[in-house]
């Protein structure tokens, strides 16, 4: 498995998905939280956007 660095993400590009780690000081880990929260949001309108 890979591991990224301290406080920098790490992501692998396959076919049928995006395999993300992310990696965030304890301070400001609610805002990463909610980031994640929303990326699988974005990514999916992201896709839509470009499949019209």
């Amino acid at each position: 498995m890979l591991s990224p660095a301290p406080n920098r993400p790490c992501y692998v590009l396959l076919p049928d998905r995006v395999a993300i780690h992310l990696s965030t000081p304890r301070a400001v880990e609610d805002g990463m939280a909610a980031f994640a929260a929303q990326l699988g949001v974005a990514v999916r309108e992201l896709a839509e956007l470009l499949e019209s």
